[in-house]
């Protein structure tokens, strides 16, 4: 079965989770079909060895920066998601129309809702990559009362969030039912999404990891715990607080912890300020 690969962005380097996930599923899928790849590609980086690889052809369309803006406004004024209709632009759209023609697909692979826009012109099956239920975790980070130990979204972030909230729902609703199959990383998120869906076929796909680029080496066995991400994120300054204020104290002294990342909330620092361990 030929499958085309739709993505946001050219999934290599793999340096976020979003592309880490991309590229697994990239490979995965490459096993056993021969893909063809469409991505956006907002940094200009062309089509990489790593991706040439697993493809039998493909194609990166650079997507300007302020063209993303004037995408957030168009789906905005329109009353559809800015999150999902931000990437879309009619002339990728053609681009794809006409690449899809020649390539001839028998089903398509979306990663994350951004993406569904192109899909759904093109009329053929398609799996829905969404990660994450994107509609509780709006809900639940902008909720007033929650349990302590969540993250919330702040400044912007929150406003945005309110603002695209029901326009978001609409999309991952029709987008899910839409779907052949809905994957989502964890049982939770998949309750979530059928629960926001109301419909569709919703799976679990663990996030992985590359042994073959992870390989293991024996190091130091007091070696500093390492973590390497978005802290602005709320869910990655969530699993941070429980690390450092329930796994923390149970681990020996000599212990530390490195963080590394943007967006450092002070929340996050006053938790590192009383962590037992050097952070």
């Amino acid at each position: 079965m030929k499958l085309l690969y739709l993505a946001a962005f050219v999934p290599w380097p793999a340096r976020d989770g979003d592309r880490v996930r991309a590229m697994l599923t990239l490979r995965a899928v490459a096993r056993r079909h021969p893909v063809y790849g469409f991505f956006l590609d907002p940094d200009g980086a062309g089509i990489p060895p790593e991706i040439r690889r697993l493809c039998v052809d493909a194609v990166a369309l650079p997507l300007p920066r302020a063209r993303l803006a004037l995408g957030a406004m168009r789906a905005r004024l329109g009353g559809t998601s800015v999150h999902a209709g931000a990437f879309w632009w009619a002339s990728a759209q053609r681009k794809l129309d006409v690449t899809a023609g020649r390539w001839n697909p028998d089903a398509v692979h979306v990663h994350r809702l951004r993406m569904i826009p192109y899909a759904e012109p093109l009329c053929r099956p398609y799996a829905f990559d969404a990660t994450d239920c994107l509609t509780a975790y709006y809900r639940e980070a902008l909720a007033s009362r929650f349990d302590e130990r969540r993250a919330r979204l702040r400044g912007w972030r929150r406003i945005y969030a309110a603002l695209d909230l029901p326009a978001l729902r609409r999309a991952e609703r029709a987008a899910t039912r839409g779907a052949t199959v809905t994957l989502v990383t964890t049982p939770l998120e998949r309750d979530r999404l059928r629960t926001v869906a109301g419909g569709g076929r919703v799976e679990v796909v663990p996030n992985g990891v590359d042994l073959g680029y992870w390989s293991f080496r024996p190091g130091p066995r007091n070696g500093p715990l390492v973590f390497l991400g978005n802290l602005g994120y709320p869910p990655n300054e969530a699993g941070l607080l429980w690390l450092l204020e329930r796994v923390a104290p149970r681990l020996a002294r000599n212990r530390r912890v490195e963080i590394i990342g943007g967006g450092v909330t002070a929340r996050l620092r006053r938790a590192a300020r009383r962590c037992p361990l050097r952070v």
